[in-house]
């Protein structure tokens, strides 16, 4: 049973991928960091520090994309409990995924999270709404749209307000 679990998959996903040539990286500033690796790393570090206010924080937008999908007959707030509801589970499943990946030494947890919320929300909104399986997978690709379309409208902001001040 191994302690440092993350780190072994990080040394062998290193020594796998292709090495890069850092010197042909121009070592620009990004927001008060001296570089990309800098910034990336205070993300990281900023999302696992605050993981729960990040989730919490979330959870609004969550409601709206719910809203927005499946629309009547609940309002914003019954939305809001749902998702509370089962983001409180996710969390439960996913801390019991963590413990059970260290003790068996498989790091299941990355897939676990990403896979889990998918099915446990198409599961929720199925019972909750009481849909047909096309009806569900045509709500899923509704909220793979508009969430796609929510995340779209911040990078074409950010793309052109670094060329408008470039």
């Amino acid at each position: 049973m191994s302690k440092n679990l993350g780190i072994e998959q990080i040394e062998k996903s290193e020594t796998l991928a292709p090495t890069i040539d850092k010197g042909n990286i121009k070592e620009a500033p990004i927001f008060g960091y001296k570089n990309q690796d800098e910034f990336s790393d205070s993300i990281n570090v900023f999302s696992l520090k605050y993981y729960n206010l990040m989730a919490f924080f979330f959870l609004p937008f969550y409601t709206l994309i719910a809203r927005i999908v499946f629309g009547n007959p609940y309002n914003f707030g019954e939305h809001l409990v749902t998702n509370i509801y089962l983001q409180s589970i996710l969390s439960f499943l996913g801390l019991l995924s963590f413990i059970l990946s260290l003790t068996i030494g498989v790091n299941l947890f990355f897939s676990f999270i990403m896979l889990l919320p998918i099915l446990y929300y198409s599961y929720t909104y199925k019972k909750l709404f009481q849909l047909t399986f096309g009806q569900l997978l045509l709500r899923i690709l509704k909220f793979v749209g508009v969430l796609l379309l929510l995340f779209l409208i911040p990078v074409l902001i950010g793309f052109f307000w670094g060329y408008i001040t470039k």
